[in-house]
């Protein structure tokens, strides 16, 4: 429910009407601010996660949401969230400059990988960003470093590729670390490399359906035999 709500509010955030469009900058606010109090103001991370994932989903349906309204709606809520003097001491504020910026990055390097797919290195630079962006979400974040990985095989940049590889076992053994289903998390790949730590930012909820990772699938069965021997 909390998905397909988030799906909708964020559509109407790039209404042609401006009514509907704040209407619906607070409405997702509401949400976030609903959620935060939920756990006792300790975050809003079931709506923080479906809101990323119903991103990704509007710019696949090929919805354009890059737009100026689009941002405009994101400015609100950012807006809300500053003025509110109830949570004014806590984290929150910044939690939600941090969705929204990271919503903006995902649109602006969507946008630009349009200009410069015949452009590899700059290509890879902004899936690089769009990989970032969805730290939080581990089925979206693993779809970026497996595309990435394909660049760099392509244009036989192998040991660029590699670490895409090593990013995508670390993700997958941090998931299945802390479902308690494998013995080690990604800090085993702290010995290739101090990025790896990027995977532990990944976000949990009971909610979340999206993760289908598990033992016995032929992906995760590679990715944590790499992880054994790291």
């Amino acid at each position: 429910m909390c998905a397909c709500l988030c799906y909708e509010i964020l559509k109407c955030c790039n209404s042609k009407l401006s009514s509907i469009r704040s209407d619906a900058a607070h409405l997702l606010y509401f949400l976030m601010k609903s959620n935060f109090d939920y756990t006792g103001r300790k975050s809003f991370v079931r709506t923080h996660l479906q809101v990323v994932i119903a991103v990704s989903q509007l710019i696949a349906d090929v919805i354009g949401i890059g737009s100026t309204r689009f941002q405009q709606s994101l400015s609100i809520v950012n807006n809300c969230a500053n003025s509110d003097k109830n949570i004014k001491h806590t984290a929150f504020p910044s939690d939600v400059k941090d969705l929204t910026k990271r919503i903006r990055t995902v649109l602006m390097a969507t946008e630009q990988m349009k200009d410069h797919e015949n452009d590899p290195e700059m290509l890879v630079d902004l899936q690089y960003s769009l990989a970032k962006s969805y730290t939080s979400t581990p089925e979206l974040r693993k779809t970026w470093l497996d595309s990435m990985s394909r660049i760099h095989n392509k244009n036989s940049d192998l040991s660029e590729a590699a670490m895409c590889y090593v990013h995508v076992a670390a993700l997958v053994a941090e998931y299945l670390w802390r479902k308690g289903m494998f013995r080690q998390g990604c800090s085993a790949f702290r010995v290739i490399t101090p990025n790896i730590d990027e995977e532990a930012a990944m976000m949990e909820d009971v909610g979340m359906q999206d993760v289908h990772f598990n033992e016995v699938s032929p992906s995760s069965i590679f990715f944590l035999q790499l992880c054994t021997n790291a």
